[in-house]
């Protein structure tokens, strides 16, 4: 049996028609779902932020006036692709049709397969290694980012283009690739205020994989820098300074909780208490994960000129067996 073909049975362990029933199957379910359960009806901030918004569009008198309100602030946040999504399906079918944006938001999801096939060739890895990732992204379980129109263009959008616009930082030299990640970055950071982490979380791999005048583009792109511009304090929010002197631990366990709240106990068990300390713990796990790699990364990078043996033992040579694997596929692991 030849190398290529030795290559290919690894990495595609199942047949190919299996493999593409594995992968489509999810995809059509999802949508079959979606298409069935969405109503045109909409909710909470759908009225204000999508139909208040179509109102105060019409009576905007210059296009001057139009590009502020399509960049105002919205509570937190600056909404731009939900207002030019509004925009698009009014004009499309000539009234607000909540259905059409819900199947319109998730239908970037589709963008995320492909991503996730690059980051897999470049470590070499076939199609069968998608299908577990497939399911991930096609699932129901985030309900208000599927049938709450507002906020399957929010947060899905935010996720779909920041990691969109990692992929193409990496893995590709092109410079026009590198614009259109700074447009995707720009169109997350400007939809939600959680993009914000986009545009921070894009900066190593700029660092790391871009030219000198690249890296000086990208911090000296003040669209970036315009989303505070004239930002006001929502004022149902309470002053940070007070959080920040009365109730740090909060800040300290909301800190972990964020990053720990992809999984979410509730659907399990509705108590806030479990649901609150399920996300922090998995939080901690989740940035002890982040600080061990990088640490690995540090000390491998450091004693890379000494002498190593694979017959090493104990933490420092835990790290710099870590660090060396993470040296060996530095795009791939950035990407993660």
């Amino acid at each position: 049996m030849s190398e290529s073909t030795n290559k290919h049975t690894k990495n595609t362990p199942l047949s190919r028609p299996l493999i593409w029933v594995l992968l489509l199957t999810p995809i059509i379910c999802f949508y079959a779902y979606v298409n069935h359960f969405a109503i045109n009806i909409g909710w909470n901030d759908d009225f204000h932020g999508i139909e208040g918004f179509l109102a105060s569009w019409m009576q905007q008198e210059t296009w001057g006036d139009k590009v502020n309100l399509l960049f105002s602030q919205m509570c937190d946040h600056r909404i731009l692709w939900v207002r030019l999504s509004t925009l698009f399906g009014y004009n499309i079918l000539g009234e607000v049709n909540y259905k059409f944006m819900m199947l319109m938001g998730v239908s970037y999801l589709l963008i995320l397969p492909f991503v996730f096939y690059r980051v897999l060739k470049s470590i070499n890895l076939g199609l069968a290694y998608l299908i577990p990732i497939v399911f991930i992204i096609f699932n129901i379980q985030p309900i208000e980012n599927i049938f709450w129109a507002i906020t399957s263009l929010q947060p899905n959008v935010v996720i779909i283009f920041g990691l969109w616009a990692f992929s193409l930082i990496l893995f590709t030299k092109n410079k026009l690739y590198f614009v259109l990640a700074n447009v995707l970055i720009f169109i997350a950071m400007f939809t939600n205020g959680n993009g914000m982490f986009a545009f921070l979380g894009a900066i190593p791999l700029v660092l790391y994989s871009r030219t000198k005048i690249e890296k000086i583009a990208y911090f000296a792109f003040v669209v970036f820098w315009l989303y505070f511009h004239n930002f006001q304090k929502v004022g149902i929010r309470p002053d940070p300074v007070i959080n920040i002197t009365q109730y740090p631990h909060l800040i300290i366990g909301d800190f972990f909780a964020f990053f720990g709240s992809p999984i979410d106990s509730t659907i399990q068990f509705y108590d806030i208490f479990l649901k609150h300390t399920t996300a922090i713990v998995v939080g901690i796990l989740m940035i002890g994960w982040v600080l061990y790699l990088i640490i690995s990364f540090l000390v491998y990078y450091y004693t890379s000129s000494q002498p190593f043996s694979s017959k090493e033992k104990g933490i420092i040579a835990n790290f710099k067996k870590t660090g060396q694997k993470i040296a060996q596929k530095p795009e791939f692991n950035l990407f993660l």
